[in-house]
């Protein structure tokens, strides 16, 4: 029998890796993010004292109010944290917020003293002290919020655009759009593009709703909103909020898909009646002034689509064009995605009675 044919086994090379970053040199991904001209890069971190509200003490400091917390002095008393300090504490924070800062500071101390004792959380940002929450609470970094947000859509859709990030004392407004589009007739820029909407606010939690803009005049409305709220039994840890904004975030798409086709079943049913009736009967639905109907009417008739559709754009038309307060825009974009999200021919093509008879689902 032969011998055995021998195979040498030649010493490995040493390679060196070739455009690998050593671990200690890497970025982390809010310092990637640091990098790029993102609106929330300067906004400040918050800071949580939690403690006995025994333990919080109010001085006046020339004509500002700010909050000591044994005997350091911790941030500013805002308009939020004096709200705050109203609802633990059982005073109208509009009347001690017309007092001078001395006699202001005698009044919140003397209903802090009177107060049971009871555990709350101050934040602070910079030098600001906006919130008082019950409890000792984990409380989620608004540029944290940000950057995931930012961060899970770029990774499903890559270019992502900041249409708004707007911050206020202890909350913020972010909506990011994204180059996922649907066309919802063969009229040209009648496509929708779908983005996200994200609120935070310390004392009532998160809120993440689809939002969706048209390319026409660039027309926006929101609708599936969820609400992660300090009042549910849920897990409350950073870790759990953050999971609850990964899921929200993930169910925009098919939210989207479902909505682009109610959108074009709209499109498909014309309006029984004149417009400027169905035109009022929306304003009334929505809650909208009188006195925006003549801009109203000029909405649609700068786009007239005797259709659902057409009917619905001149509302949103309305909410992003028109100077009304940011709350009351943001009600009629929800309202005017919810109207498309819940569509039913039968609410549009049938008498009342009889779409409810059917099982339609009636928008009131």
């Amino acid at each position: 029998m032969p011998a055995a044919k021998q195979t040498t086994i030649a010493p490995m090379e040493t390679i060196a890796p070739v455009g690998l970053v050593p671990f200690a040199a890497q970025l982390t991904e809010r310092e990637q993010l640091a990098q790029e001209s993102l609106p929330w890069n300067s906004w400040e971190e918050p800071a949580i004292h939690a403690g006995d509200l025994a333990l919080l003490r109010i001085e006046a400091t020339g004509d500002d109010l700010n909050v000591v917390v044994n005997g350091e002095a911790v941030g500013r008393v805002t308009a939020g944290l004096l709200d705050g300090l109203g609802v633990e504490c059982t005073f109208p924070d509009h009347f001690v917020a017309k007092l001078s800062p001395r006699l202001a500071a005698q009044v919140i101390n003397e209903r802090i003293d009177r107060t049971p004792p009871r555990l709350l959380s101050l934040v602070t940002e910079g030098d600001r002290a906006v919130r008082l929450l019950a409890g000792d609470r984990e409380v989620l970094s608004p540029l944290a919020v940000a950057d995931r947000a930012y961060s899970l859509l770029r990774d499903s859709y890559r270019n992502v655009e900041v249409e708004c990030a707007e911050r206020g004392e202890g909350e913020f407004l972010l909506r990011l759009l994204t180059q996922h589009e649907r066309p919802i007739t063969p009229k040209t820029g009648d496509i929708l593009t779908m983005g996200a909407q994200i609120e935070h606010n310390y004392r009532d939690g998160l809120k993440v709703c689809l939002y969706v803009r048209r390319l026409v005049c660039l027309n926006g409305m929101t609708a599936d909103s969820r609400t992660y709220s300090w009042k549910v039994k849920e897990d409350r840890s950073e870790s759990g909020q953050m999971r609850w904004l990964d899921h929200s975030l993930e169910e925009l798409p098919a939210t989207f898909e479902r909505l682009t086709e109610r959108a074009k079943l709209m499109a498909e049913t014309p309006v029984t009646g004149h417009p400027r009736t169905l035109l009022q009967q929306a304003a009334r639905s929505m809650g909208l002034s009188r006195r925006l109907l003549p801009e109203l009417f000029a909405a649609y008739d700068a786009e007239p689509e005797p259709t659902q559709w057409g009917i619905n754009n001149a509302v949103t038309r309305l909410a992003t064009h028109s100077p009304a307060a940011r709350n009351q825009r943001q009600a009629i974009w929800s309202s005017a995605g919810d109207w498309v999200d819940q569509f039913d021919i039968c609410t549009a093509t049938l008498p009342r009675s009889i779409a409810r008879s059917v099982g339609a689902n009636i928008i009131e």
